[in-house]
């Protein structure tokens, strides 16, 4: 004979089981989101420009059918002197283009802006979500005019 201590335990126990069952079952429908990117995903292109002395900005255009959401921008590069953060939610909607703007604090008037930055952009479309590494090819230019714009006796290049 069981003693109603413990069948309270066992009933407890059944019920428990036979959710958790039910709520995972219910979960097995539902899409999985894609796995973080390691690059923008086609139809989506990064660029980097420089708005004033003290400003970057990463210009993000979107040629594809969907909105895609850029919520942080990192920025690498020699004469930045650290690692750059531009932090706002911006969405960049189907066939357009926006900018997130990235402020610059100091800059390494001796470093070399002949090396090709790097950048983060941590970003979200459609049920996939991730961070793309990427490299600016072309992006020298943006870092070469703020430096020359802050450094005007700078040696830097």
């Amino acid at each position: 004979m069981i003693r109603p201590r413990y069948a309270l335990r066992a009933s407890f126990a059944v019920v428990a089981v036979a959710a958790a069952a039910v709520l995972l079952a219910g979960c097995n429908g539902l899409p999985a989101p894609a796995p973080s990117a390691t690059a923008l995903p086609e139809g989506i292109r990064a660029t980097l420009v420089a708005t004033d002395q003290n400003e970057l900005a990463m210009t993000i255009s979107n040629t594809t059918d969907e909105p895609v959401d850029v919520s942080r921008v990192r920025l690498r590069a020699p004469a930045l002197g650290s690692i750059l953060v531009g932090s706002t939610i911006t969405e960049v909607p189907a066939h357009a283009t926006r900018q997130v703007r990235v402020p610059v604090a100091h800059l390494d008037c001796q470093a070399a802006t002949t090396s090709v930055p790097t950048a983060t952009v941590q970003f979200a479309w459609g049920a996939a979500s991730g961070v793309a590494a990427i490299t600016l090819n072309g992006a020298q230019g943006a870092v070469q005019t703020l430096v020359s714009a802050q450094c005007p006796s700078s040696a830097a290049g």
